[in-house]
């Protein structure tokens, strides 16, 4: 063979080479358009929607700490705020001296019971009633030697708590030289007199609670001894009935201000914040909206053309265009019962409103989306 004949079969080798890898890529270009058409070839367009949970409280208050911020992820139980439930115009210390009032008034009634009923213990030792009376007499000034002691406390801890805000107060202030060293520690000094007489109030409670289990020991050992008498000391249980109440009205008021934990109701991402520390929070407001991480609806909308053909339960392709591109089978799970203006970033023409039958669709687990995803959907 001539070098000019070899020179032209390699040639021709190199070329029937190079047009078999051309052609074998324009076949992959092919498969990859039709997929892509494929694909985009659907009848409506839907978004992906994760569910959406409201953490709010049932009643008025304050928004006093707010844990969490916008996109932040939560996790089921977390604490996403205190709300305090005291209002502006509630004044928790009045009230708290009223009770303290009332029951140095029952103390006083206490005593003078306690006098006749001692009068008639002397002159009647062995009467059973009136030691009875005696003991139940015992029992109810415990009572409220406790109750007595417990709004103490209470007093002392708003004050403490007053006194802190104060501290930090000045602790700014002196931070901008605004004021003297000399008032931070007066400021302490408080602080530190009030806390040592919240602990002497705790001992006090601690030995006003084990004298009221004493006194109660006795009458019902007593009782133990003979029969009770049907007959009940009204005078006693007058006053029984009056230190309940007041017993109610300061539970109420340690209850009221302790803040309300509100607290996530399922694992997923802050979406929205409504309110800021410091805020009134109406009764049954969202303070914070709380979005699944992972959506499992596909929420679109048929125009009336397509209104006949759309029913619950029809099967239909759910075509995903980011990458990668996917399409599955799915259900439609709800129609919903009147038309309605679609998203605005479904609308073909961003000035022209369009309307359509919102239609649900379940999300296959196999399928991953991202809430607010424009998905295709075939088969309507």
């Amino acid at each position: 063979m001539s070098i000019k004949n070899f020179k032209n079969f390699a040639f021709g080798g190199i070329r029937e080479h190079t047009l078999a890898v051309l052609v074998w890529l324009a076949a992959l270009a092919l498969v990859a358009v039709l997929f892509r058409y494929r694909a985009e070839r659907f009848q409506i367009v839907g978004l992906a929607r994760s569910k959406l949970h409201q953490a709010g409280v049932n009643c008025e208050g304050r928004l006093e700490q707010l844990n969490v911020e916008l996109f932040n992820p939560v996790k089921k139980g977390q604490v996403l705020a205190f709300v305090s439930t005291v209002l502006d115009n509630e004044n928790i210390e009045a009230r708290l001296e009223t009770i303290k009032a009332e029951i140095e008034r029952l103390q006083a009634q206490i005593e003078s019971t306690k006098s006749v009923l001692e009068a008639e213990a002397t002159n009647r030792e062995t009467d059973w009633y009136a030691r009875r009376r005696r003991f139940s007499i015992d029992v109810e000034g415990a009572r409220l030697q406790v109750l007595q002691t417990k709004a103490q406390l209470e007093t002392d801890r708003m004050t403490l708590r007053n006194l802190q805000m104060e501290k930090q107060t000045v602790e700014k202030l002196i931070k901008e030289d605004a004021v003297s060293a000399y008032e931070l520690e007066r400021a302490e000094m408080q602080c530190e007199v009030v806390a040592a007489r919240i602990e002497e109030y705790k001992e006090i409670l601690t030995q006003n609670t084990d004298d009221l289990i004493e006194a109660q020991n006795r009458l019902d050992k007593f009782l133990e001894r003979r029969p009770e008498h049907p007959s009940v000391d009204k005078s006693v249980e007058v006053i029984r009935q009056a230190i309940n109440v007041q017993q109610g009205m300061i539970n109420e008021l340690i209850s009221r201000r302790q803040p309300l934990l509100l607290k996530s109701p399922v694992d997923g991402v802050v979406k929205n914040v409504f309110y800021r520390p410091g805020d009134a929070v109406l009764a049954g407001e969202s303070i914070v909206t709380i979005a699944e991480k992972e959506p499992q609806e596909v929420i679109a909308y048929a125009n009336e053309t397509q209104l006949a053909q759309v029913r619950g339960n029809m099967t239909v392709e759910l075509v995903k265009r980011s990458e990668p591109a996917q399409i599955a089978s799915s259900q439609v799970v709800y129609v919903g019962p009147a038309m309605e203006m679609i998203p605005q970033q479904l609308w073909q023409n961003a000035n022209i409103p369009e309307w359509g039958l919102p239609v649900l669709i379940k999300i296959p687990p196999d399928m991953k989306l991202i809430p607010g995803e424009m998905v295709g959907i075939r088969g309507i």
